[in-house]
């Protein structure tokens, strides 16, 4: 029997489009493999743009108002994210918004392990499927969730890490913003370093890559070690190796404003958002 997480198979979801995210979500919608569907309301699917985006928020779990109106990110914390988004250039439907459990912990307490691993399926065909250019991951139980690690949110911050050759960055969940808004600075500085290796991936995927998508500095490292999505760290101001296809840097509006886009004045609080 195949292993959660590879219902089709990496090669399967790849350029697989619509029709097999419909397939992902038709059986999250019906999924009972763990003891959360039997108090959830709906199953949270992800939302936004599937096609290959330039960011993936990869949340932790829905909270009540999500599970009752079926969407992530919907509540206070969701309105803080879409301050974050606008911050940043961005409009909530440019990018892809997912969480690691789609449906509702009772009291909106953290996902344990077994419900984490129930919907490992789910989370890692979505991201297969949309192949974001950079995934960002907003508080400990996704970071934990996608690097296989247990250390705490604010040892993994600060640092690159690759899931499956994707650029991936670890911040500060919305949620834990509101009650610790003296930590929304350090946020901030994640969202604007992924910013910088943004623009940065835009201006090397339109002058070098060998036509399919890889740069020609290319690494070992830059292309995962294995299915289960995990890799070590990539140091500081090193390039994740993989430049998103030019052809679809080339025709993205947002590729295209990025060199543009300037940060908002900052706030009282060194933010942007």
């Amino acid at each position: 029997m195949a292993d959660q997480g590879d219902l089709f198979g990496p090669e399967t979801y790849k350029d697989s489009g619509r029709y097999a995210l419909k397939v992902l979500r038709d059986r999250a919608i019906v999924c009972q493999k763990c003891k959360l569907h039997e108090t959830r309301k709906n199953v949270v699917f992800g939302v936004g743009n599937f096609e290959r985006p330039r960011i993936c928020f990869v949340g932790e779990a829905p909270g009540e108002n999500e599970d009752i109106k079926g969407e992530p990110f919907v509540g206070k914390a969701g309105q803080l994210l879409d301050k974050m988004i606008v911050a940043m250039g961005f409009t909530r439907e440019q990018l892809y918004i997912v969480n690691v459990v789609g449906c509702r912990p009772p009291g909106n307490r953290p996902p344990e392990p077994d419900e984490v691993a129930a919907c490992k399926e789910h989370i890692v065909g979505q991201l297969r499927l949309i192949q974001p250019q950079m995934i960002v991951t907003l508080g400990a139980s996704a970071t934990k969730a996608l690097l296989k690690s247990q250390k705490a949110i604010g040892e993994l911050r600060g640092r690159w890490y690759e899931w499956e050759g994707i650029p991936l960055r670890a911040t500060y969940h919305p949620s834990f913003l509101l009650r610790s808004p003296h930590k929304k600075k350090d946020a901030w500085s994640d969202l604007q370093i992924v910013l910088q290796k943004l623009a940065a991936t835009d201006s090397y995927g339109q002058g070098q890559g060998d036509g399919h998508g890889h740069g020609n500095e290319a690494t070992d490292s830059s292309h995962g070690n294995g299915r289960d999505g995990s890799s070590p760290p990539v140091p500081e101001g090193e390039g994740a190796g993989r430049a998103g296809d030019p052809e679809a840097v080339r025709s993205s509006t947002e590729a295209a404003t990025r060199t543009e886009w300037q940060p908002p004045p900052e706030k009282e609080d060194g933010t942007g958002f």
